[in-house]
């Protein structure tokens, strides 16, 4: 108690003089200093590993009002904010799930390319008539654009391209690597599809 007293009151006296005044040694003093921040260095790592677990189990998702009530159910005496404190200086942050997002936009001034398909999705031919589309899919490294160019007449993907952005890259990454792969002729009709998830099915097939 007397070494904890000269702790809490060292920022207001001197500690010779708390020492002197408590008849304990300085080296005394320092002992105890080392041994009690070597155990709440104990106390820190350990909490640290528990809320590294807890982090990791949940996949990541978990954040500090979660990790705060597992602990509390373990038995940890511990505070939310301090949880929060914790997980901020050991930089452990949740993942958010990122939401579908509409990447198509039909409200705009720009020219209208007439319709040549109309609606003939049953061409008698390949490299009669290329659809494009570009959805939104989770992947294993988490949610990505996807663009495709399929053949409409083998139902085909002839060409993908896949990124974390939406660039103008993307399109025509997909749309080399279809024109790599077959060799067209005037007269090829390339259109959008308006069914976004007639790409995902389709690659999944292929």
């Amino acid at each position: 108690m007397k070494y904890k007293f000269i702790d809490v009151e060292r920022s207001l006296y001197s500690i010779r003089l708390l020492c002197r005044i408590l008849e304990v040694s300085k080296s005394s003093y320092y002992k105890w200093v080392g041994n009690n921040r070597s155990s709440k260095e104990d106390e820190y790592r350990s909490l640290i590993d528990k809320i590294s677990k807890l982090h990791s189990d949940s996949r990541q998702t978990y954040g500090s009002p979660r990790i705060f009530q597992k602990l509390k159910q373990a038995g940890e005496k511990i505070s939310k904010n301090t949880v929060a404190k914790l997980m901020n200086e050991n930089n452990i942050q949740a993942k958010t799930k990122k939401k579908f997002k509409v990447t198509t936009d039909s409200k705009h001034s720009l020219n209208i390319s007439p319709n040549l398909l109309a609606r003939n999705f049953n061409p008698e031919n390949i490299n009669q008539a290329w659809c494009g589309d570009i959805t939104y899919i989770h992947t294993k490294e988490g949610w990505l654009f996807l663009a495709t160019v399929i053949d409409l007449y083998s139902r085909k993907i002839i060409g993908w391209s896949m990124n974390k952005r939406m660039k103008k890259s993307l399109v025509v990454d997909a749309m080399n690597m279809a024109l790599g792969q077959r060799i067209t002729t005037a007269g090829l009709i390339f259109t959008p599809t308006e069914d976004h998830n007639i790409a995902v099915m389709i690659l999944e097939k292929y």
